[in-house]
């Protein structure tokens, strides 16, 4: 599919037999179905963590994966053909406004599951929102149906986002972050699936199975270790409430047990007190 400006997904074209192409179509609509409902999956039961504990990081990875169905969606053609089959103009725009979104909304959540803004210097919380900036205004072009001067726009600034992103997880590594190598993992798949999509993109490599869907599955991959980084983080905190806890019933104890002392020294005093008041009423 293509737009006026110029704007078209590299394919290779294939020849098939009508059975070829039925028999091809039915697994990829089996695998694609399969990827959907494991995001869809993961989406929801973020969302109810989000809801159950009001975690900022958990409701922008629940933001972050709608924004990235949203594209992937639009960009397999699915919703074009199912949601609004009427409107390639709109389907266009909302391809090019979910790319940047996802880049936003992924850094976002980067930084508050890293939660920079304590833990790293002013200037390099800076260079993220102004990476996160730059991807916002990619979006611009789009509204004004000018998608291939979006994507171009939003080539270096997810380029530029990426790279940002890759310093941030590098510098809390170096401070022993448990987040950061989760980010590590998933940006590496995420990485890997961004650098076959703009190779294909600029011609750098053919147009294939794995080229073009490359993009999809690393981003997939990157959003699963994502949740495992989330998943880490809630068993972190459950872990300091617990100690926590422990702490506290240890201080309570041994609070009761200084006071249990006290009052019997006292109770020894009066008693003491009592008696000698006694001893002096018989003299």
């Amino acid at each position: 599919m293509g737009t006026h400006d110029g704007l078209h997904e590299i394919v290779a074209p294939t020849l098939w037999s009508s059975q070829a192409y039925a028999g091809s179509m039915q697994l990829e609509n089996l695998l694609m179905g399969l990827y959907y409902g494991a995001l869809l999956t993961g989406l929801l039961y973020h969302l109810f963590l989000f809801v159950s504990t009001r975690q900022v990081s958990f409701g922008l990875y629940v933001l972050y994966v709608s924004v990235f169905l949203l594209w992937s969606l639009t960009f397999k053609g699915y919703a074009f053909q199912y949601f609004w089959p009427e409107s390639p103009n709109f389907n266009n725009q909302i391809l090019a406004i979910s790319a940047s979104g996802s880049y936003c909304f992924f850094a976002l959540f980067m930084m508050a599951h890293h939660n920079t803004e304590h833990r790293l210097q002013k200037w390099m919380n800076r260079l993220m929102m102004a990476a996160i900036g730059l991807n916002m205004m990619s979006m611009i072009p789009a509204f004004f149906d000018r998608y291939a001067l979006a994507f171009e726009l939003n080539s270096p600034a997810g380029i530029f986002l990426m790279l940002s992103s890759h310093l941030v997880n590098f510098l809390m590594l170096k401070r022993g972050s448990r987040p950061a190598r989760y980010q590590t993992l998933s940006f590496s798949a995420l990485s890997l699936g961004v650098i076959l999509y703009y190779s294909l993109l600029f011609g750098i490599v053919p147009a294939n199975a794995i080229t073009e869907n490359g993009l999809l599955f690393g981003s997939g991959a990157q959003i699963l270790l994502l949740a495992f980084a989330l998943a880490d983080q809630m068993n972190q905190l459950k872990n300091g409430k617990l100690r926590a806890e422990r702490a506290a019933l240890a201080a309570q104890a041994a609070l009761n047990l200084e006071l249990e002392g006290l009052l019997k020294r006292r109770t020894k005093a009066l008693e003491a007190a009592n008696q000698k008041t006694m001893d002096a009423g018989r003299q």
